[in-house]
């Protein structure tokens, strides 16, 4: 029946007695080339006419209870996003998006059968090409909204055909924004999680352990110290390393009376020490409970 689906427009009929219904794809995985076989061996077809569409497929008909079963179908190209039109012959222009979940498929159920389905893509590319343009329209306005760098660059890239968003799409731009932003922030996070559990798998505990405790005691003297001006005199890598952070030793001469010299052993990256050069006037916190004890107070 899959067949059927594209032929040519006049015969693009649902057969007759089939229930009217639509079907949602999850899952899915759509590729150019139609997969067919050939005599007793299996190969496949790169086509620029049709693709495949390989999925679970929730069937869905008022009344009834939702079924849903996988499959693997024929399908037009203008699923995979890659500008074609509704026909294998026609482009579009305009933005696309390929095939969109959430608003499903029209389709025609066979009564008995309800894995038998015959798919109106035509309809279905109609309902699209609304989908598409309110997605766009949103995007743009979203790049509006969001303004600077990243903003003036989508508004460069984007379709030069993209409407602008009405009222109702307006009001959805901020949630949006919110929701990408909260997405993206998870990602961040989840690689930072990953990074650090990688770097924990490498590190000594024991070693992993006294950085800890050096970074809190960097916060507690920051938070508590008493602030001193400072010249470096000496800032150089000592050849040892703390849970796999080279450490640089740096010598600071402070403005006191007298004055007085105090070691740092830097324990947050050569890129970090590189701040202090020899020579360089800095902000140091000391510790109230050991003079000998600094930290970088900026």
């Amino acid at each position: 029946m899959a067949k059927r689906e594209l032929a040519p427009g006049f015969l693009r009929k649902a057969p007759d007695g089939w229930v009217p219904g639509r079907v949602y794809v999850s899952n899915e995985n759509i590729r150019q080339g139609e997969e067919h076989m050939t005599g007793v061996y299996h190969d496949e077809r790169v086509s620029s006419l049709s693709a495949m569409l390989v999925g679970d497929f929730r069937v869905y008909v008022e009344g009834r209870l939702d079924h849903t079963f996988q499959d693997t179908r024929v399908v037009p190209e203008w699923l995979i996003d890659l500008g074609s039109g509704k026909r294998w012959y026609s482009i579009r222009a305009k933005p696309q998006y390929g095939l969109v979940n959430r608003i499903g498929l029209p389709c025609f159920i066979h009564p008995k059968d309800a894995e038998e389905i015959w798919i109106d893509w035509d309809a279905a590319y109609d309902e699209h090409v609304v989908a598409w343009e309110s997605e766009a329209a949103i995007k743009k306005e979203m790049a509006k909204q969001r303004g600077g760098f990243d903003g003036t660059m989508d508004r460069i890239f984007s379709n030069p055909f993209t409407r602008e968003a009405t009222s109702e799409e307006k009001a959805t731009v901020s949630d949006r924004i919110a929701e990408e932003d909260a997405k993206q922030e998870a990602i961040r996070q989840k690689f930072i999680a990953q990074n650090q559990a990688i770097q924990d798998s490498k590190t000594d505990p024991d070693e992993l352990t006294e950085l800890r405790r050096r970074e809190k005691e960097a916060e507690r003297i920051f938070a508590t110290g008493r602030e001193v001006q400072a010249t470096v005199t000496s800032n150089s890598v000592n050849g040892r390393t703390l849970a796999g952070i080279p450490l640089v030793f740096i010598v600071f001469q402070l403005h006191e009376d007298p004055p007085r010299k105090v070691g740092l052993e830097y324990s947050f990256g050569k890129r970090g020490a590189g701040r202090y050069p020899v020579g360089k006037t800095v902000k140091l916190k000391v510790d109230q409970d050991d003079p000998e004890v600094v930290t970088p107070a900026e």
